[in-house]
């Protein structure tokens, strides 16, 4: 019985010690990918470089905005280069936030016309300090609200993402 104990135990060790094996190589690898190395002549560009904006962390973590080209991955004013996989992921990143600002501001559009669309018709069948009230309690947040348009938009933004990688 005791036998069967200690064969427990060391088996589930065991499987702790591997997912932390698994977990330090993921992490390594991500790192590889993301964290940039020292510039290699053979792979800059040749002619003038095609710049992007974006930030990154300096020495004491806090962002900063450089300028990386979008062909070599250069960072400029820097003796590094980012990879490829960064390079897309970067990409990817300014087309989700150009894309979430159209939808918050075809939100804040449509928002605006429901609510005076709402009022006029609440203050023509008379509107009370009490309904109003009512209404408040009753409805969901602007937050909630967004990420329920979001939602709804989400195909778009995948069509619109797929199409720019």
């Amino acid at each position: 019985m005791l036998n069967f104990f200690i064969g427990l135990g060391l088996g589930l060790l065991a499987v702790e010690i591997l997912f932390r094996v698994r977990l330090f190589l993921m992490h390594r690898d991500m790192k590889r990918l993301m964290v940039p190395s020292k510039v290699q002549k053979s792979k800059l560009c040749k002619g003038p470089h095609s710049w992007m904006e974006t930030a990154i962390a300096d020495k004491e973590g806090q962002p900063k905005n450089v300028q990386v080209c979008r062909i070599c991955g250069f960072i400029s004013g820097t003796d590094v280069m980012a990879s490829q996989e960064a390079i897309d992921r970067i990409e990817e990143t300014k087309k989700l936030m150009e894309i979430d600002e159209k939808l918050v501001k075809e939100f804040l559009e449509k928002e605006d016309e429901e609510i005076r669309k709402f009022f006029v018709e609440e203050l023509k069948a008379g509107l009370s300090f009490e309904k109003i009230a009512r209404i408040h309690e009753a409805g969901i947040t602007f937050n909630k609200r967004f990420a329920l348009f979001r939602l709804s938009r989400e195909p778009e933004v995948v069509k619109e993402v797929m199409r720019a990688n």
